[in-house]
């Protein structure tokens, strides 16, 4: 699977924009237009969803983040009630993501660095931030 800071950005305003402060993955899965017989597409899903909860941008109430995987890592089932929130970290990546030149900072950093660089996303941004209001005076 290959990271897709696109679909991370799509997946975080989901959160965000929702009515109550977490998400089930139900709603994630109705607004991404997925079914439980969307392998494919639900281990991608499952993919980013790890990713962005083992940087530290999500909560989940399970520690699987509501897909448990069989012997050969394919996704074996699937709660559809497990929920999701954002933290503090995970609203300080999406302001980043909103705006399309950190946004390409980003995938360039990460790209160069690797998806470890990921979890320091946030610390990278505040130091673009500041060289580019920096150069704004």
């Amino acid at each position: 699977m290959k990271l897709d800071l696109d679909f991370i950005k799509k997946i975080l305003i989901e959160i965000e924009e929702n009515t109550t402060s977490k998400i089930t993955l139900a709603e994630l899965m109705k607004f991404f237009s997925l079914t439980e017989e969307d392998d494919n597409q639900l281990d991608i899903l499952a993919g980013h969803i790890r990713i962005i909860r083992d940087a530290g941008f999500i909560n989940s109430t399970n520690p699987d983040c509501g897909f448990q995987s069989n012997m050969n890592s394919t996704i074996a089932s699937i709660d559809t009630g497990n929920k999701y929130e954002l933290t503090l970290q995970g609203y300080q990546i999406l302001d980043a993501l909103r705006n399309d030149n950190l946004m390409n900072k980003i995938k360039s950093y990460i790209s160069e660095i690797g998806i470890t660089a990921l979890k320091n996303a946030p610390a990278y941004i505040i130091g673009i931030a500041k060289d580019y209001i920096t150069a704004q005076l």
